[in-house]
């Protein structure tokens, strides 16, 4: 299995800067090592806090689960209502097809700083998904878009016509997105293939 973007692209980073360090050992660098620290630093300040102004405008829906480092986990003791996961740095880990799912639609939202967000969905269930990363990589039922601002959009044929529905949004910063059915269920009919919006 091949590693996940953001892993890569951080290898890909740390070789630069030993490149840059070592050339400036010989005496030949174009660039300081402080400036290329220093600029990754700036780049990365300003990713945050645009994500955290974009936080802040957004209404909270209860429950709201916030956490700075850690982990969320909900599984086969939750029962699905309209929920806010917001996680600093960690993961957050929602296995629905084990949850209850009460008639009517339930949205949520789930948002990632830097870290992953796992998401295992029910196959009895109207799903619409909207998914978005900065900077990593959505893998959705074994299909994978890596690379900077991905987003993905897919939804069951007859969402509307559903008794019981989930809306998911989910994104992060710096990170994965990984949309997955119970093991063993196939992706049902319809659903529409991964498409990059231009």
């Amino acid at each position: 299995m091949r590693p996940p973007f953001w892993l890569q692209l951080a290898g890909v980073f740390l070789i630069a800067l030993g490149v840059v360090v070592l050339l400036n050992a010989l005496g030949i660098a174009l660039i300081a090592v402080l400036d290329v620290v220093v600029g990754a630093g700036a780049v990365l300040l300003i990713v945050v806090g645009l994500r955290l102004l974009r936080r802040s405008r957004r209404v909270r829906r209860e429950p709201f689960v916030d956490i700075l480092i850690g982990s969320i986990r909900r599984g086969a003791e939750w029962e699905v209502t309209s929920s806010e996961f917001a996680v600093g740095i960690g993961q957050v880990r929602l296995d629905l097809a084990q949850c209850r799912v009460p008639p009517g639609e339930h949205r949520l939202l789930v948002d990632c700083l830097v870290g992953s967000i796992r998401v295992v969905l029910p196959a009895d269930v109207g799903i619409a998904v909207s998914c978005q990363v900065t900077l990593g990589e959505i893998v959705a039922f074994g299909q994978r878009l890596e690379g900077v601002a991905r987003h993905l959009t897919l939804h069951t044929p007859d969402y509307e016509k559903q008794g019981r529905r989930i809306a998911l949004e989910a994104t992060a910063t710096i990170g994965q997105i990984h949309l997955a059915r119970p093991a063993g269920v196939a992706v049902p009919q319809g659903v529409p293939a991964l498409t990059i919006p231009p």
